[in-house]
C-alpha cells in the first residue's frame, strides 16, 4: 500500500507491505542516519528471525519527488525506494483458541491452520497453539 503526501514543495510517497513485496522496490536501505545499499540477505535473516519469534512483519518504505509522479500507477511510484523500517506486529491468539485446538484434537478432527502470515510466523504460532510439536 502506497500513499502520497504533499511536502514542501514536493510529494513524498510511504509504502508499507510484505518484505518480500517491498525489499524489490527498494535501492537503498536507512540504518540510523545513513543511506545505505540494498542488502537483502541481512534484511531477510532478520524478518526471518522476526517471523520466528511469531511477529507479523511488515517494510516501511518511502521516497521523494519533486511532483507528482508520472505515471501515477503503482509501477510508476513504487520503485527506487529507501527502505526505512521493518515493524514486527504481535497478534496474539485469543486465549480460549489453544484449549479448543485440544479439546478438536481429542475429539479426533485433524486441525490445520490456514493463514497468510510468513511461513516462519505461521509456524511459531501454530506451536503456541499445539497445532505443530516442537
Amino acid at each position: 500500500m502506497t500513499t502520497l503526501h504533499r511536502e514542501g514543495d514536493g510529494v513524498r510517497a510511504f509504502t508499507k507491505g510484505a518484505p518480500e513485496q517491498v525489499l524489490p522496490c527498494c535501492s537503498g536501505r536507512q540504518v540510523e542516519d545513513q543511506l545505505l545499499p540494498p542488502d537483502d540477505q541481512a534484511v531477510t535473516r532478520l524478518v526471518e528471525e522476526m517471523a520466528a519469534d511469531g511477529l507479523r512483519v511488515l517494510a516501511v518504505a518511502s521516497r521523494s519527488f519533486d511532483e507528482l509522479p508520472a505515471p501515477l500507477t503503482p509501477e510508476g511510484v513504487e520503485r527506487g525506494l529507501t527502505l526505512r523500517a521493518l515493524v514486527g506486529l504481535r497478534d496474539p491468539p485469543r486465549p480460549e483458541a489453544r484449549s479448543a485446538i485440544g479439546l478438536c484434537a481429542s475429539a479426533g478432527i485433524r486441525v490445520v491452520m490456514i493463514t497468510g502470515d510468513h511461513p516462519a510466523t505461521a509456524r511459531a504460532v501454530a506451536r503456541e497453539l499445539g497445532i505443530l510439536a516442537g
